[in-house]
């Protein structure tokens, strides 16, 4: 008996309509997120701000990057740590700010104030220089 080789049929997922509010669904992936790092890198997960707590802290802020003052897009957000956590920094609100996903590749584990600083040298620069600085970085902090 010759039997033929089908395709496997997949389910199909329904498609989700976008979240009626995009910041609360921003803010639970957050808290999913930073207490799947905590958990991983030993320290205590229930240390991370609540959903509600995020929340708050993202309606009171503006979507622009901290580091460069151009405004982000939300798909393109995310939040980063000014002192990073792997050189002490916490979780708590007063330690995160937004930015967009390409600065904060380029920032990798600098602090805030380090990372200012260097842009700020980098302004001093040919614009051709400062944007293959920032592309090297990016490209360091990629993997």
């Amino acid at each position: 008996m010759v039997t033929k080789n089908r395709p496997k049929k997949t389910k199909r997922r329904k498609k989700r309509s976008p979240p009626k509010d995009i910041l609360k669904y921003k803010a639970r992936n957050l808290r999913s997120s930073m207490r799947s790092r905590a958990r991983r890198s030993g320290t205590n997960p229930e240390e991370v701000p609540t959903p509600d707590e995020l929340y708050k802290w993202l309606t009171n802020r503006k979507l622009v990057c901290y580091y460069t003052g151009e405004p982000v897009i939300l798909g393109d957000m995310q939040i980063d740590h000014k002192k990073p956590r792997s050189r002490g920094g916490s979780d708590s609100t007063r330690n995160l700010c937004i930015t967009s996903s390409g600065i904060n590749r380029a920032k990798g584990n600098f602090t805030d104030k380090e990372f200012l600083e260097l842009l700020t040298l980098a302004d001093t620069w040919e614009p051709l220089a400062k944007e293959t600085l920032l592309k090297r970085l990016k490209q360091a902090w990629r993997y």
